[in-house]
Formats: structure tokens, C-alpha cells, sequence
């Protein structure tokens, strides 16, 4: 038996990896002796790289998770060493594995980096050569399944976690990389002239991530996250001579209407610019508050905006009612004076025209009664 790993489990028991058989032991150790536990039935490596393994493993969950040279990660119960799952990381031809490595960094074999329900870890090599091997990643999974989560471009090394983030040094850049929720800004506008009844109006706005590393560029989509990172971030050449083509976040429109009713308007996805449209016809007349959120994603926390709309209808004439901004008073009163005053001097020029044809009409009647004597 050749012992090439060690570790100690949470609860004092002593594991070692047998390189010859591949196989774990497990023992606890006490004052009388050692006592063997368990030991991995399952054949856990693919010969011959799989006969080394990448830092033993760590503990979490009442798991053990182990990584090698041969490309995977496997998950065992701590207790019993009983197999659960294991995760493979593809064939390659840029490695002398013909696999990816899941030893994390180089200069030493680490084990798999575990925290809230998640294993992160990397490409790893013992010395790597120059140039480095093209296509390293840093990659999460589900801790509890061995479902992949994520991936991003990194040869990383010295993964860490703390205060909800992720840390990792990286042998392609000269950076050490955080890796968790960015913050966002979302923002609303509607038009801010006065809308008729009936008439649509155009709700928009964008949802922009406000992260350190990357402030006011688009809130993008988690299953496009790796692709954006690789390319704001990674240097990817192809990506950055091809910009890809991504998808944004979805933003939820509702209002508060003039009668304090609260509904929803709809739900519109941000393009690739981080921006958004929704267009609407407001079905009551008055004044709404217009309210847009974005309620997170994996990747991003939450964010919300409001603006104001106000709408009116139309009178008989066919124009929005006027406000009405003064009370009655003196300008009305005069109009009406006006009005009588002018109706007055009508009536008396009409009594005057028609006195005169009256009279006109009886010399005319006088003078033919004359001519006929």
C-alpha cells in the first residue's frame, strides 16, 4: 500500500489515499491503536493519472470532495465512504492528461474549495510550463449534485472564500479576481407632457450593473454571465474581436393608478445594452406612478425606480379639459355686463330701423292715395 495523500476529517477520523489500488481509507486513531472505518469500494480514478490526487479533498455537508490529474470531481459520504456522484471536465488535447485537471493552481496539488452549497476549483498543473495551456477555467458546481453552475477563463490558484465572495489569484493576468452579486441600478421613464386618454405611451428605461469592475455596462442574463465575464474581463480574443451576442435582465412594470389601485403592467427582458420598452395605454384618466423592478438574478441583486404619468380625456370639443386655475370673479362679471350692455344698444337699433320703414312706408301710402284723387 502507498500512502501519497493525507487529511483529517471534522470529526478526527484520519484518511489516506492509497495511489497503488486508488482507493481512500478511512481510520480513527485512539489510545489502543488504529481502526480502519471504511474504504472506497468504487473504483474512483481513471488509470494512470487518476493515481494522483489534488490536495486529498475537503469536508462539507458530511461529504468529502476529491480532485485528481484525471479530470474529476467525486463526492463521498465522510462517514461511510460511501460514492455519491462525480463531475468530469471533458477531454482535451491541450494538456498531457488529455483531460482538465481539477488540482486548482500550480506549484502544488489543492483540493476542491467548498462554501454555500457550491465546490468552486481549476485547471491545475505541479509545474506549469510556459506558454500556459490555452482554455483553463475556474469552474462552480452544486456541492449536494455535482451539477454545473458556472465557468469563467482563469488559470486560477489560491481560491478562498470569505464575506459572501469568492477570491482567486489567476496565472494569465497579473490580477486577484472577487467573484459574487454585483449591484445594480435600474431607472424609469415615461413622457412628461400630459397624455390623452386612449393614446399608448412608451414606458422605458435600463438596468445597469453598478459592480467595481465593471460599473455602468449591461445587467446581463445568468446564462450568459461566463460569456460576458470572458469577454469584459479575460482577454479572450476571439470574443473580443466578435463581441457576443447576450441577453439582459427582466424588469417588472407595474402602477399605482389615480384611483390607488396597484396592477401589473408586464414584464419586458433588457437587451444587450442594458436597456428596456414596454408600451401601454393607461386605462383611466389621472395621475400613475409607474414603478419598475428588477427583482435579482444569481448574479445580481435587486433593484427598483419610479416615475409619473398623467393622463387626461377629452372634452366634446375635442380638446384635453382645461384646469381650471382661477375662481370666478370680475373677469367673468365683466363679460357678462358686456353682454347685456351690447344686447341693449341691438334692441334700440332694431326699434330704430324698424320705425323708420315704418314711417317710410306710410308717406309712401299717403303720396299714392294722393295721386289717385
Amino acid at each position: 500500500m502507498v500512502y501519497a495523500d493525507e487529511t483529517w476529517t471534522p470529526d478526527g477520523n484520519y484518511v489516506v489515499w492509497d495511489s497503488a489500488k486508488m482507493q481512500y481509507h478511512c481510520y480513527r486513531l485512539s489510545s489502543t491503536g488504529m481502526t480502519e472505518l471504511w474504504v472506497t469500494e468504487v473504483q474512483p480514478s481513471q488509470y494512470p493519472w487518476g493515481s494522483t490526487t489534488g490536495g486529498l479533498g475537503c469536508f462539507a455537508y458530511g461529504n468529502m470532495y476529491t480532485a485528481g490529474y484525471d479530470g474529476y470531481i467525486r463526492c463521498w459520504d465522510s462517514a461511510t465512504g460511501e460514492f455519491k456522484w462525480e463531475y468530469y471536465m471533458g477531454d482535451t488535447s491541450e494538456t498531457p492528461m488529455g483531460t482538465w485537471s481539477t488540482t486548482t493552481g500550480g506549484g502544488g496539488q489543492t483540493a476542491p474549495t467548498v462554501a454555500d452549497g457550491k465546490v468552486y476549483f481549476s485547471y491545475g498543473e505541479h509545474t506549469p510550463t510556459q506558454p500556459l495551456v490555452r482554455g483553463a477555467t475556474l469552474n462552480c458546481i452544486d456541492a449536494y449534485t455535482g451539477e454545473f453552475i458556472w465557468s469563467v477563463e482563469s488559470f486560477a490558484s489560491g481560491l478562498s472564500v470569505s464575506g459572501g465572495c469568492l477570491y482567486s489569484d489567476d496565472f494569465n493576468t497579473p490580477y486577484t479576481y472577487c467573484y459574487a452579486k454585483g449591484k445594480t441600478e435600474t431607472t424609469v421613464s415615461a413622457p412628461d407632457n400630459t397624455q390623452t386618454l386612449g393614446t399608448g405611451v412608451l414606458i422605458k428605461g435600463s438596468v445597469l450593473d453598478q459592480s467595481p469592475a465593471q460599473p455602468g455596462t449591461p445587467a446581463i442574463s445568468d446564462e450568459d454571465m461566463g460569456t460576458w465575464m470572458n469577454y469584459l474581463h479575460m482577454q479572450n480574443a476571439t470574443l473580443i474581436n466578435n463581441p457576443p451576442f447576450v441577453r439582459g435582465v427582466e424588469v417588472s412594470l407595474a402602477t399605482l393608478d389615480p384611483n390607488f389601485n396597484y396592477y401589473s403592467i408586464g414584464t419586458v427582458t433588457c437587451d444587450q445594452n442594458g436597456n428596456y420598452g414596454l408600451a401601454w395605454k393607461p386605462p383611466v384618466p389621472g395621475t400613475y406612478q409607474i414603478i419598475a423592478t428588477f427583482a435579482g438574478s444569481e448574479s445580481y441583486w435587486a433593484s427598483e425606480a419610479t416615475t409619473y404619468l398623467n393622463v387626461e380625456e377629452l372634452s366634446a370639443s375635442g380638446l384635453m379639459e382645461p384646469e381650471l386655475t382661477e375662481p370666478l370673479g370680475s373677469t367673468a362679471e365683466t363679460f357678462t355686463t358686456t353682454t347685456q350692455e351690447t344686447f341693449a344698444i341691438t334692441t334700440e337699433l332694431a326699434i330704430i330701423a324698424a320705425v323708420a320703414v315704418t314711417a317710410v312706408i306710410g308717406v309712401a301710402a299717403y303720396l299714392m292715395l294722393k295721386k289717385r284723387k
